[in-house]
Parts: structure tokens; sequence; C-alpha cells
């Protein structure tokens, strides 16, 4: 069995959770239960998205594209956004900005380090 693919799925979530949780910190949320919050709903979204993609990408490459990796990620920012409301009590608005910031950060810099 080759373990790559579940390497670069580790290696994908550690890189996310460092990046997200370093862009909250800059906008101001610093408070334990907040990074606790992010770091742990990183863990639900970030293998299940990366999972799916490397599944795409070898059985469909050719249906893969940057537009599918958007769509992706809307739903994952739509998602976390309302997890973190949910559980933080904060504003969904505020919420989903915090969310944009975060995965757009650490999707423009997996594209970066990831591409092909």
């Amino acid at each position: 069995m080759d373990l790559t693919p579940f390497l670069l799925i580790g290696v994908a979530l550690l890189l996310t959770i460092a990046i997200e949780i370093a862009v909250a910190i800059i906008l101001g949320y610093k408070k334990k239960e907040e990074l606790l919050v992010i770091f742990g709903v990183n863990l639900i979204t970030n293998p299940i998205v990366n999972y799916f993609v490397m599944l795409l990408t070898q059985l469909a490459a050719y249906l893969f594209s940057i537009p599918l990796l958007l769509l992706f990620e809307i739903v994952v920012v739509i998602f976390e956004a309302k997890i973190l409301s949910f559980v933080l009590k904060k504003g969904t608005k505020e919420m989903l900005i915090l969310s944009i910031w975060m995965n757009g950060t650490s999707f423009l810099l997996g594209i970066i380090l990831f591409w092909k």
C-alpha cells in the first residue's frame, strides 16, 4: 500500500492549520478557545477536501480543475464560518470574513506549494 497520498494529506493538514491559525492571530483572534475551534474545524474539513481532490485527480484528472477546487473551497468557507459562528457565539458575517481570509490564504499558499 502506497502511503504517499496519506502523507501528503497530513502535510497539507499541518500546513493549513499553521497558516489559518497564523491568519486568525494576525486578525486578532488570539483566545485559546478561538484557536482550538479553528484547529478542530480544520481537522474535519481539510482531510475530507484533500482526499476528494486526490481521488478526483487519480480517477478523472481531466475532470479536475481550478474551478472545481474553488467550489470545494467555497463549501469549506461557508461550513467553517457556520461552525465558528455557532461554537464561538459570534456573528455569521464576522466568521465568514475570517473564514474567507484563512481559507483564501491557505488556498493560495497551497496552490503555490503543491500545484504541479
